[in-house]
């Protein structure tokens, strides 16, 4: 028990006796005494010093005033109980303080005074615990400011921002949640021997390009030996420590004396970066370092593998699309052949022609330049079907730039005019003026054009010849580009309409299902859409929308 519990129970054991109010006086907090019926009998002179009400207007109800209004009531009932049952009394409270009218949390606690069985009064004490509080209160704060901003990085990963950019914004973080503190993230190459830049958005820019592409070892400064031993480094002063030996005079122009690092680790154990605290004078761990670098070194594995396993699937969709667009090509060997055959067949009959006329004995030499132009046009129309060709079998990365999408479907269009023909097929065009220009990659943007074309052919294949129209169109729906395919074929049913998107599936025999699920996972990583409608008479609409370069560069 402490020397001021001791004085209260002295005063309360002689509280009948005159000396109790100067004991009362001498103890620091607010004393009171109550009836069993709770009426206030006595304060000591802290009250009045501390809230300027007199015992007079103290009163029945008149020190209720001197409470915070949100807290009254809370105070009321808790006190109404232990009246009623007798129990202690224990709560906090804001009360009001005269010298500034502010209010300041305080802690009461009132106990019973028994006598036979019954009660006879009340003692009671107001302790002043505003530090205490808002102490408190200002780390559960800073504490729910901390799991808001994880919880925004965590979302920004989700969103699949840029990974420089969901690691800056954890950086910041942990740097918020310190003084003096510089956080860095470094990740381990593919080659598994060097580090790159991760984020560090408050080191040095000369520092941070210094140390990019640096190798690991166990001997290669705090990040470089954490990665290479896969354990925590912890270098208090980077001027004495022998790890930092050939760092020493890159961190002491940068202003940096101790850096304590730890590896990120994949779900698998694998070491995939490291994280890293800087100061600029020698430091130890105080030990409250150890739950930020295990929120850090914990998101930023999340972000890293969440970034690796995108990388993967780019480069698995990658791959399936150019199988579809290399089957596609195979179905368009007909068409692909007439299409380069016939401006080589022109050419073959203007140099035939050329040939006579040189042989006659006044060659006529305009009539020949005339014909030589039309075999350098049709010569630069084949390379030009040959270049589409090779585009389309070519397996490379998506490369995007500005596009007129009126342009990309009319060369869709030309590849499969001879196929359409074999089969049929009357192809027509509603091409918008005035379009958006829009961000893409060529190839791609062609590919799924060619596959929805294709599509509507085959879906007339049982239709009456001369109803077999396939029309490709455009329009502006808002800031996007919306391109339109329809057919007049069989038609799908509601239920069916999104199954058709569905990697396998297919309605084709033969078919592998596979291209209109990659169609849409093309149209969505340029982001757009893709959906199908049925048309009020035979067949469906497949279209697809496109944002604005202007509206992507913006996002």
């Amino acid at each position: 028990m402490n020397q001021q519990a001791r004085a209260l129970e002295k005063a309360t054991a002689s509280a009948a006796e005159p000396h109790f109010p100067l004991l009362a006086d001498a103890l620091p907090q607010i004393v009171w005494t109550a009836s069993p019926d709770g009426e206030i009998e006595y304060f000591n002179k802290r009250w009045f010093d501390y809230t300027g009400i007199s015992f007079e207007d103290a009163q029945g109800s008149g020190w209720q005033s001197a409470l915070h209004p949100d807290d009254l009531q809370i105070y009321l009932d808790r006190w109404n109980k232990s009246l009623r049952t007798g129990e202690n009394c224990e709560v906090e409270f804001r009360l009001r303080s005269a010298s500034d009218a502010s209010y300041h949390w305080q802690l009461s606690r009132a106990q019973a005074w028994e006598k036979n069985g019954q009660v006879t009064k009340w003692f009671g004490t107001i302790t002043d615990v505003d530090l205490i509080v808002c102490r408190d209160l200002a780390e559960r704060k800073q504490e729910e400011v901390f799991r808001t901003g994880q919880s925004q990085v965590l979302e920004m990963i989700a969103r699949s921002e840029p990974l420089e950019s969901v690691l800056a914004r954890l950086m910041l973080l942990i740097e918020a949640q310190a003084e003096e503190m510089l956080c860095s993230i470094l990740l381990l190459s593919d080659d598994g021997g060097h580090v790159r830049h991760g984020a560090a958005p408050s080191l040095p820019a000369d520092y941070v390009k210094a140390v990019d592409g640096a190798p690991i070892g166990p001997k290669n400064g705090s990040c470089g030996t954490a990665m290479y031993l896969a354990k925590p480094v912890i270098v208090t002063d980077i001027f004495t420590n022998p790890l930092w030996e050939d760092y020493r005079g890159l961190a002491k122009a940068s202003g940096l004396r101790a850096c304590w690092s730890t590896p990120i680790f994949s779900g698998s154990g694998k070491v995939l970066g490291s994280f890293a605290m800087y100061y600029r004078q020698p430091q130890r761990p105080s030990g409250s370092e150890a739950k930020l670098t295990e929120v850090a070194t914990h998101i930023a594995g999340i972000a890293i593998e969440h970034q690796r396993a995108e990388d993967e699937l780019r480069r698995t969709q990658g791959q399936l699309a150019h199988v579809a667009r290399v089957t596609t090509m195979g179905e368009l060997t007909a068409s692909i052949a007439h299409e380069v055959n016939q401006p080589l067949g022109a050419i073959v009959g203007n140099a035939d022609i050329c040939l006579d006329w040189l042989a006659g004995e006044h060659p006529d030499l305009w009539k020949i330049a005339e014909a030589l132009e039309d075999i350098s046009r049709d010569g630069h129309r084949a390379s030009e079907v040959i270049r589409r060709i090779r585009g389309l079998a070519k397996k490379q990365l998506p490369q995007k730039i500005t596009l007129d999408i009126n342009e990309v479907a009319r060369e869709a269009q030309e590849l499969v005019n001879h196929e359409a023909n074999m089969r049929g097929v009357t192809l027509l065009t509603e091409f918008a003026a005035e379009l958006p220009a829009v961000s893409g990659d060529r190839v791609q943007l062609q590919q799924v054009l060619l596959n929805l074309l294709m599509n509507g052919m085959d879906a007339m294949s049982t239709t009456e010849r001369q109803q077999r129209r396939l029309t490709i169109g455009t329009t502006r729906k808002g800031g996007q580009a919306l391109v339109a395919v329809c057919d007049c074929g069989v038609g799908i049913e509601q239920a069916q309409a999104d199954q058709v998107f569905k990697a396998f599936h297919s309605t084709k025999s033969g078919g592998m299902g596979m291209g209109l699920a990659i169609s849409r996972s093309i149209i969505e990583a340029h982001g757009g859409r893709l959906w199908l409608e049925a048309n009020s008479g035979p067949g469906v609409t497949f279209k697809f929308t496109l944002p604005s370069s202007t509206t992507e560069a913006h996002s």
